[in-house]
């Protein structure tokens, strides 16, 4: 009875929760030997989950179909748009899609527009820098380098 309140206690403390991954899930394996800390934390390779025991999960790749046992807290679900609609909401969704992308289209366009006329200025700019030159300072030798002899 107290050590499953203790247990309760450090899980809440720690946030800890069960995984919501499923059998038949697509995943990202986490790469747990990065080269540096510029390498991304998950891997661009897409894996289903083909069992699970506990917090070990069994994974197979979708190209080369290799099999690895992982941790389940090693593993993160790519939630595809489908899963996350169903029926008639996934319609409406994806005409709300499709209205961002025509909307993100024509914002990209007037950015462009405006991108074309910022960089002529730019242009423009560094021109008239490079032609205009400012006068340079004269440089002096110090003084404990006159009697010096240079060769």
């Amino acid at each position: 009875m107290l050590k499953e309140k203790g247990k309760d206690k450090e899980n809440k403390k720690r946030g800890a929760k069960e995984s919501d991954i499923i059998i038949g899930d697509v995943v990202l394996m986490k790469n747990v030997l990065p080269g540096n800390k510029l390498t991304i934390t998950f891997g661009r390779n897409r894996f289903i989950v083909t069992g699970k025991a506990g917090a070990s999960v069994t994974v197979k790749d979708i190209k080369c179909r290799k099999i690895f046992c992982r941790n389940s807290a090693h593993l993160k679900k790519v939630y595809e748009p489908e899963d996350a609609q169903s029926g008639k909401e996934a319609d409406e969704g994806q005409q709300d899609m499709r209205d961002q992308e025509v909307t993100q289209y024509n914002d990209d366009m007037l950015c462009e527009q405006d991108y074309d006329q910022e960089t002529e200025d730019n242009i423009e700019a560094t021109d008239r820098m490079n032609t205009q030159t400012r006068n340079k300072r004269t440089v002096r030798e110090p003084e404990k380098f006159k009697d010096f002899v240079r060769s």
